[in-house]
This record gives C-alpha cells, sequence and structure tokens, in this order.
C-alpha cells in the first residue's frame, strides 16, 4: 500500500485478521479511538463493522490479511455513504 493512501471508510461480509509487516498504518473502527500501526502489530476488523481508517502514513505500508470465510461465502468490501 503505498504511502498516503487512504482505504476509505470500508465494510467486510467476514471478519478480517493481520499483521502489518513494514511501514505505519492509522486504523480506525468507527467510533473508536485512531491506532497508530506499526511493524509486528495486529490489527482485527469485526464482520460488518465500518471501518473508518487503514490509511498508510510515511512510508509504504506491507501488511497481511486473512478473511476467514463459511463454506461457499464469497469475500466481499463495500464502500457505504459516509
Amino acid at each position: 500500500m503505498p504511502a498516503g493512501t487512504a482505504a476509505g471508510l470500508h465494510v467486510h461480509n467476514g471478519p478480517v485478521v493481520g499483521n502489518i509487516i513494514s511501514g505505519r498504518v492509522a486504523y480506525q473502527i468507527e467510533g473508536e479511538p485512531v491506532q497508530i500501526l506499526g511493524p509486528g502489530d495486529v490489527f482485527y476488523e469485526p464482520q460488518d463493522a465500518r471501518i473508518a481508517r487503514f490509511d498508510a502514513l510515511d512510508a509504504d505500508v506491507e501488511f497481511l490479511g486473512y478473511f476467514p470465510l463459511t463454506a461457499g461465502q464469497e469475500p466481499a468490501l463495500e464502500f457505504p455513504a459516509q
């Protein structure tokens, strides 16, 4: 994820668990405080939670994200109106 990239408000149809490999992100679930995550930090995005921020800060970001889904479920990402 290039430095300065903002993912924008989004919602996943299943939970997301991941960790930051390099760089730093501003991470925020809507209604909660912003967290700055760096290498080695983990994040959890609950299913159907509105993710307000997942923004690459001052350097490119590499992260791993895992999307555990139920059998037959297709991954989906929505960008709801703010």
